[in-house]
């Protein structure tokens, strides 16, 4: 597994890409560097995790919150108990316990939080994890020292600040402060991507992969695109063949290409109404694409399959996790107008099953 770990911008506003970088292969360090290099070490099998600078996050480690739901709790109080509440303010709690046990919470603002991701986005990507710098520290009790990216960092206990000299002699005074080595930081930064100790996207700011459609779907759609194009071609075949041969030639021609194209014996009179009912491009095109928009938008639903019959009406079985999520995307249709019939089924894996047919409801 390929990871690439690069250090957050103190000033997200920044347009360069040039930032500290660490590239891991199978837990071991590869490389690392400062600039906009790591941009090329990124593909489909990167995790691509980001580090909150330790000025900007505030953490601190609670015990007792082995219990998922004293975590949540943990983690809503900390926003709300905060100068300006959850409405300003993201907080996230840690799902892996330190070493004596303990979890980690966090506090950031989310227009901190946005201004990174946007930084990243126009970099064309999106973080999976962000860390709290100060969780790459000890959190043994004592005051430890690293220095990462031409920063400072100073922290014990989750409790940390970077290039601050009045913060470090109020705090630490004259108490021994153990400096860890480039090496040895190099290796927890490793650890801590491949293993969270907390993930700052979680929430609102939940990590969405983006929405592919799978390859079958993909040649589904494409064999029906390219239906729907040859019968629209044999339909202007037809017209072509009347209006420039003889009757009786021109019915005889006709007669034979309406039969190759809709697979029974069709006469030259009703040629072109069945070819017409065959292809019913705008209907069947229109419902086709309002449905993918609408599956798009919809994170979690997925299409298994879709066609579409003579008269226009497509049918189609959506996947979803439940069926709260799958009525969401039917609900959209019946908002946009659209007719619909569905019946749900469950699958084998204990996933949702939704088949329905759709029409133009105008």
């Amino acid at each position: 597994m390929n990871h690439l770990v690069i250090l957050l911008p103190s000033d997200p506003l920044e347009p360069d890409a040039a930032c500290a970088w660490w590239a891991a292969q199978d837990g071991a360090l590869v490389t690392k560097g400062h600039d906009a290099g790591w941009l090329e070490r990124i593909d489909g099998d990167t995790i691509l995790t980001a580090i909150a600078p330790a000025g900007d996050v505030r953490t601190r480690l609670e015990s007792d919150l082995e219990n998922p739901q004293a975590r949540a709790a943990a983690r809503l109080a900390m926003a709300e108990n905060a100068i300006g509440g959850a409405e300003t303010l993201h907080s996230a709690a840690g799902e892996r316990p330190t070493s004596d046990g303990r979890y980690a919470l966090a506090l950031v603002d989310r227009a901190r939080m946005d201004a990174w991701l946007g930084w990243a986005a126009a970099h064309g990507v999106n973080p999976r994890q962000i860390i709290p710098a100060a969780l790459l520290l000890p959190t043994d009790g004592n005051w430890h020292e690293a220095k990462i990216g031409g920063h400072h960092l100073m922290g014990r206990d989750a409790i940390a600040f970077e290039d601050d000299r009045a913060m470090a002699q109020a705090l630490v005074g004259d108490a021994f402060v153990d400096t860890i080595d480039p090496g040895q930081l190099d290796d927890r930064i490793v650890r801590e991507a491949m293993e969270p100790t907390l993930d700052l996207r979680q929430g609102d700011y939940a990590w969405k992969p983006a929405w592919r459609p799978d390859a079958s779907l993909v040649r589904q759609i494409a064999i029906l695109a390219s239906l729907i194009a040859l019968v629209a071609i044999a339909i202007q075949v037809v017209q072509i063949i009347r209006l420039n041969n003889a009757a009786a030639e021109l019915d005889a021609q006709t007669a034979a290409i309406a039969t190759a194209a809709v697979g029974r014996e069709v006469q030259a009179q009703e040629a072109e109404i069945a070819l017409s009912g065959l292809a019913a491009p705008g209907a069947a095109g229109n419902a086709m694409s309002a449905l993918i928009a609408q599956v798009e938008s919809a994170d979690l639903v997925k299409l298994q399959t879709l066609g579409a019959d003579s008269s226009g009406m497509v049918s189609a079985t959506l996947v979803a996790p439940d069926a709260n999520a799958a009525n969401a995307v039917l609900i959209g249709l019946q908002r946009a107008g659209w007719t619909i019939t569905a019946s749900n089924r469950p699958s084998d894996d204990g996933r949702q099953l939704v088949d329905l047919t759709m029409r133009s409801g105008r």
